[in-house]
């Protein structure tokens, strides 16, 4: 995904809309003093004009002088560290790694003369840093996200009026979206606000996820640590447990891998298994008399896949399978009927001290206990570290966080609490899966 198209849609209830302001913040601190450059202006007009624009993923950087003179733009990305000038003077090139991957920084290697670092989006002016002295180095952090607000006499490509600036609050993550409207209501008797409707989002990247717990509780009990999934399309109170931990002392850890691959099968009343498939949302998978399970026919749900019994008679349960381990069936599937499965890539996880074995059934009272769950969408590698627990009146919650990420683009997150990282919980569709 190189770009997400947008959509700046006002609904507001003025009659003239004010002027709107969209903008990045350089989320590095270090000693330069940074006003956020307005990237965009809209002049937003009446009611149900649109202004639609685009929000790249590249950045470019030029290097400019004390004459109004300009380098040629340079694609950047993160986790890269920039140098120009020398001796003799040379222009930008790339030196090496930056020191923190979630960044990219540009060194003054001047003998003298200060520099000026321009960064572009689009063509238009995303942030700028004045005066960087020779041998002093200035460091950009970008989020996926964007400042949008009302704003006054600003122009596109210069430096916001501090006390403007200061009153925008309002943040909006493109994190894994591929377009979106911005909506602007309110204005005669409320504030402005600006919501993200419409959104399309861009399909799990089918890539593996590295995964370490880390056992950072003061349990002493071994509690079982199990990690699930649920079926968006079967009743939410139940599951199965894909991953169990079990016996990790404290300030160890148990390395594992969240597998891309989605594997699906069948079993009939006998026990006997069907040779078992790669699964592909937007497909259905039919299971014949000869004990075949094949790709029969494409659907219309790009979030879910199908699995149909074609046999004249028994019924089937369909197993589904996370690499080599069980994560999800629906039992007595009968001739001619269809049941969907749609895992979002979110994973669930919580500490009991019932004995649960994997591919077991969590139980009600278990899953009433389970509130913390984890996206891992654009995610390559994460730590999972558990805290809490401990003895008597001192014990407190198992509490679970995700840390040390390291995102698809190549790019560092440290950490996150796990409120910044939840999805919506899913939502039945049918009592248990099974369609008509």
């Amino acid at each position: 995904m190189t770009a997400v198209i947008l959509n700046f849609i006002n609904n507001s209830d003025t009659v003239h809309g004010p002027q709107v302001v969209v903008f990045q913040k350089n989320t590095d601190e270090q000693g330069y003093f940074q006003l956020p450059v307005a990237w965009k202006v809209i002049e937003s007009g009446s009611y149900g004009d649109v202004y639609p624009f685009t929000f790249s993923m590249r950045n470019y950087l030029a290097i400019g002088d004390d004459f109004g003179n300009f380098s040629p733009k340079q694609t950047v990305q993160n986790d890269q560290c920039w140098a120009f000038g020398g001796d003799p003077d040379i222009g930008l090139v790339m030196t090496g790694k930056a020191g923190d991957a979630r960044t990219f920084e540009i060194l003054n290697n001047k003998v003298s003369g200060a520099i000026h670092a321009n960064v572009f989006k689009d063509g238009c002016l995303l942030a700028s840093v004045p005066n960087i002295r020779p041998q002093n180095k200035v460091i950009f952090c970008f989020e996926p996200s964007i400042f949008i607000g009302v704003a006054s006499e600003t122009r596109e490509g210069y430096a916001m009026n501090s006390a403007i600036a200061e009153k925008i609050d309002t943040k909006i993550s493109l994190l894994g979206i591929l377009s979106a409207d911005i909506v602007m209501t309110g204005g005669t008797d409320s504030p402005y606000t600006f919501t993200l409707q419409n959104i399309m989002r861009a399909p799990p990247v089918l890539s593996d996820v590295k995964l370490n717990f880390i056992n950072r509780s003061f349990d002493t009990n071994n509690a079982n640590v199990v990690i699930f999934q649920r079926n968006g399309f079967t009743n939410y109170n139940f599951a199965l447990a894909w991953k169990v931990i079990t016996n990790c002392p404290r300030g160890w850890n148990h390395p594992f891998i969240y597998d891309a691959q989605i594997i699906v099968s069948v079993e009939d009343s006998f026990g006997n298994l069907a040779d078992r498939v790669p699964a592909t949302i937007g497909q259905r998978y039919s299971f014949d008399q000869d004990g075949r399970m094949s790709l029969s026919q494409l659907i219309y749900d790009i979030d879910c896949f199908e699995v149909k019994n074609c046999l004249p008679q028994g019924s089937v349960d369909a197993k589904v399978y996370r690499g080599s381990k069980l994560l999800d069936t629906i039992c007595d599937i009968t001739p001619g009927q269809r049941v969907a499965f749609e895992f979002r890539p979110v994973i669930q996880i919580g500490a009991f001290y019932y004995q649960v074995q994997e591919g077991g059934t969590l139980n009600h009272e278990m899953l009433n206990e389970v509130n913390t769950e984890f996206s891992l969408m654009g995610i390559t590698s994460a730590d999972i570290v558990m805290t809490g627990g401990g003895r008597g009146s001192e014990a407190k919650p198992f509490m679970f966080s995700i840390e040390n990420i390291t995102l698809a683009d190549g790019s560092h997150e440290k950490a996150a609490k796990a409120g910044d990282v939840i999805e919506e919980k899913l939502t039945a569709t049918a009592d248990d899966g099974q369609l008509t």
